[in-house]
């Protein structure tokens, strides 16, 4: 294959991984904030609690509660180590396209796997049927 074709698929490899990056940043972002949140409000309910300040416990509990329900139904852990995966696979075939006689067309079939992999795999919380 030609140079041209090398060059269009870097071009796509880079913007899916620029995807992937952002999506990784912002999941992690999100865990950690309801993960430290959950712990903040907790902690503090518990002493809020312990100074007999039953208004600021439970505050506390609810917005740690809402955290918890976020957490879970928004499945932020999993969608990080998932965009952080894709962002690896990405990147692996980003420096095999970079080696000297890398096969075009097998690149180009290893990246259509990864964005098949992508729109199958994404971690979304399924309903549970009545």
């Amino acid at each position: 294959m030609t140079d041209g074709t090398n060059d269009t698929l870097a071009e796509l490899i880079a913007q899916s991984l620029t995807f992937q990056r952002k999506w990784q940043r912002l999941s992690m972002v999100a865990y950690v904030v309801s993960t430290v949140g959950v712990l903040i409000c907790t902690t503090g309910g518990t002493y809020a609690a312990a100074q007999e300040n039953a208004k600021v416990a439970a505050v506390l509990a609810a917005i740690a509660t809402i955290l918890i329900g976020l957490e879970k139904s928004l499945l932020f852990r999993e969608k990080w180590k998932f965009h952080l995966g894709m962002a690896t696979r990405l990147s692996i075939l980003q420096t095999k396209l970079r080696l000297p006689g890398a096969d075009a067309k097998a690149l180009t079939d290893d990246y259509a796997a990864i964005l098949d992999s992508y729109a199958n795999s994404l971690p979304i919380t399924g309903r549970e049927s009545p």
